[in-house]
């Protein structure tokens, strides 16, 4: 579904096994789609560098349309097909299930794991959607000189097996698809990555964490680029006093102006492991406790009857908190950044999390864990406060208490040195990516 810009499809879904040389190129604009769950929420920088420099670039969003204001940044940004079974009349279904694909995807989730009754039973509707989608989807994919799959779940690449063979496959990590993703899901991926010829990850940790798992073989294929941090929240930051933003915060919350305002995580899910972190703080004494607000972000990845949970835990422990669960504007996100005192950063894993790195960027004690790959960060010389296990936190924060205005004056000075991380840096390292993808000659070493 064609939801802006200009958009056309081939008249047949054929593959073609040659491939055009870097000469095709001249002649036209090179084609890129990127496809995955949330993909606009990141890929905005890359696409409009992309687009700057010679390239057309559209958007398959899996999660559902964008706000209208990210639209600009492609050139098309189209919808995937409802792969809800109920949507589609009996005969359709059907004749899903006469489609190679059908039976394509149900050879590859056998050599997957085996195929009992059970398995069958969750398997063979699972396959009808991706036939399903095959009809919808192939020839749209033949448009394409690169595809970019975004956040590779099986959900997203259950859709590779669509893209001609004469099209150049880009396959991102995002940091949990890595990290997060057991046998067999796992498996899923390792084939795609050997279709793949260029593979992304956001730090050299992922990079050493992909080889070690799927093989040093695919090496070759690999480079580490981040998705930047958004000009618009670094310039909100940078054009409000943090004395502001914070007395404004704490105001509008109705908190004391005298607490030390904690960020715990930035997100609803339970991957930020904001509860234990809470239990641990529970640790600290009464005195410490009652000087601390703790703030809890929560605008996604979860639900309000989580945060309340969060909350109620909180406060059953003696300390103060309060949860962020509706949307923030740019403004509010930066406000919010500048209010914080610390920010705590504990999950099990993760790549750079660009909420963190804006927190930093405003001027927050970061506590971070130390097993998280934040090698780019430290070797740039920003200040963090690191801690081994979750049981650290409280230590880790008595500390900051104990010298905050020495902390904050050492956090003060991360600005200056986090500017590598800016979309505009990263996002001309994706474009040399993709042109090296169409002329391996173009690769920088």
């Amino acid at each position: 579904m064609l939801l802006h810009g200009r958009f056309g499809h081939s008249d047949s879904g054929s593959e073609e096994v040659r491939r055009p040389g870097p000469e095709s190129w001249k002649a036209r604009r090179p084609r890129i789609l990127m496809l995955g769950p949330e993909v606009s929420d990141f890929t905005m920088p890359i696409a409009r560098q992309a687009r700057a420099d010679g390239f057309e670039v559209d958007a398959l969003e899996l999660r559902g349309l964008p706000p209208e204001p990210r639209r600009g940044a492609y050139d098309a940004l189209l919808e995937a097909p409802s792969l809800s079974l109920r949507a589609y009349p009996p005969l359709s279904l059907a004749r899903g299930t006469l489609q190679r694909d059908f039976w394509g995807d149900i050879a590859s989730r056998f050599h997957t794991a085996p195929l009992d009754a059970a398995a069958l039973a969750r398997h063979v509707p699972e396959a009808l959607r991706t036939a399903l989608a095959a009809r919808a989807l192939r020839p749209t994919f033949a448009d394409y000189d690169i595809v970019n799959f975004h956040l590779l779940s099986d959900a997203a690449l259950r859709y590779l097996r669509f893209v001609p063979s004469a099209a150049r496959v880009v396959l991102s990590f995002w940091g949990s698809d890595l990290y997060r993703q057991p046998f067999p899901q796992s498996a899923v991926q390792y084939r795609a990555l050997k279709r793949a010829d260029r593979i992304t990850l956001n730090t050299p940790e992922m990079r050493e964490v992909l080889l070690a798992k799927f093989g040093r073989h695919l090496s070759p294929k690999v480079e580490t680029v981040l998705f930047g941090l958004d000009p618009a929240v670094i310039h909100a930051i940078q054009t409000q006093r943090k004395e502001d933003a914070r007395t404004h915060f704490l105001a509008s919350h109705g908190l004391d102006p005298t607490v030390i305002t904690v960020a715990i995580g930035y997100n609803a899910s339970t991957e930020q492991r904001q509860a234990e972190v809470i239990q641990e703080l529970a640790k600290l004494p009464l005195a410490t406790r009652q000087r601390l607000a703790l703030v809890l972000p929560m605008t996604y990845g979860g639900s309000v009857a989580r945060a309340s949970e969060m909350l109620d835990a909180a406060r059953g422990l003696s300390l103060c908190a309060i949860a962020l669960t509706e949307f923030l504007s740019v403004s509010e996100l930066a406000t919010l950044r500048l209010a914080c005192d610390v920010a705590i950063h504990v999950p099990d894993s993760d790549a750079i999390s660009a909420s963190l790195v804006e927190f930093m960027w405003a001027g927050a004690v970061p506590i971070i864990g130390s097993w998280l790959p934040y090698g780019q960060v430290r070797a740039a010389g920003a200040f963090m406060r690191e801690v081994g296990s979750l049981g650290d936190v409280p230590i880790a924060l008595t500390d900051i208490l104990t010298d905050l205005a020495n902390h904050r004056a050492r956090a003060q000075g991360n600005s200056a040195r986090l500017g590598f991380l800016m979309a505009s840096e990263q996002a001309r390292k994706w474009v040399a990516i993709y042109r090296s993808v169409l002329d391996p000659q173009q690769r920088q070493p």
